[in-house]
């Protein structure tokens, strides 16, 4: 009889641990993909970490310095010009667009001899803020569009040998248009090529009197297109 109920015993031991099928656990390979399950469909989307990180990072302000050779569209020679600049991001419309505001004070000069030996010269300062859109390119490349109206001024200058010197001023609305390309050398620094800066203004060019005679300044001071390249730092 114990025979009996050892055997009994050892068979339901038996049986109980084939009932429980043993439990595999597998771990997935980390292959950088992300699976998606959307409508019942499973799917893979695959994740890129630097550019995944780039596009989420916050714009930031910025100030850029720039110069370059400004071609007027009438007659005149080419002005040397400086442009410093402002940068607050107003608005992140998406992953890849960013509008922000641009404050540029932007000065520029001339001088050139023309007839009867007569000198002229200009200096002039402009404040146009405008509104930029700037898009995230390939890489650590991103495109940018200005437009903005502010305050153009001039002041002139007139020297004609045996008559004297003469002094001019005058300030008028100014429009400015640019398109350019920025490239991300660090976190902070970055450098730019805006090959398309126009200027136009309501501010006349300097005439100046010498009795019976009038002398324009000749300078160039009218609308003018512009190719400027620099470096801006943000923080």
């Amino acid at each position: 009889m114990p025979t009996v109920l050892a055997l009994f015993t050892l068979t339901l031991s038996v049986t109980a641990g084939a009932a429980e099928a043993p439990r595999r656990t597998t771990t997935a390979p980390a292959t950088g993909e992300e699976s998606t399950r959307q409508g019942g469909a499973r799917g893979t989307q695959k994740t890129t970490p630097g550019v995944t990180a780039r596009a989420k990072e916050e714009p930031r302000p910025w100030v850029s310095l720039a110069a370059g050779p400004a071609f007027p569209f009438a007659r005149g020679p080419v002005w040397p010009r400086a442009h410093l600049r402002l940068g607050l991001p107003l608005v992140r419309l998406d992953e890849r667009f960013t509008l922000s505001l641009v404050v540029p004070l932007s000065t520029g000069w001339a001088r050139q001899t023309g007839t009867f030996s007569a000198t002229s010269t200009v200096l002039a300062f402009d404040l146009i803020p405008s509104a930029r859109l700037s898009a995230r390119g390939p890489g650590r490349l991103s495109f940018y569009g200005d437009m903005g109206v502010g305050v153009a001024h001039f002041r002139y200058g007139f020297e004609l040998p045996g008559l004297g010197q003469a002094r001019d001023h005058t300030t008028g609305l100014g429009l400015r248009v640019g398109a350019g390309l920025a490239y991300d050398v660090s976190h902070q620094w970055g450098l730019f090529l805006e090959p398309l800066h126009l200027l136009f203004h309501t501010a006349r060019e300097g005439v100046f009197r010498f009795g019976n005679t009038s002398f324009s300044s000749s300078t160039g001071a009218g609308p003018q297109a512009s190719v400027l390249a620099g470096a801006s730092y943000s923080w």
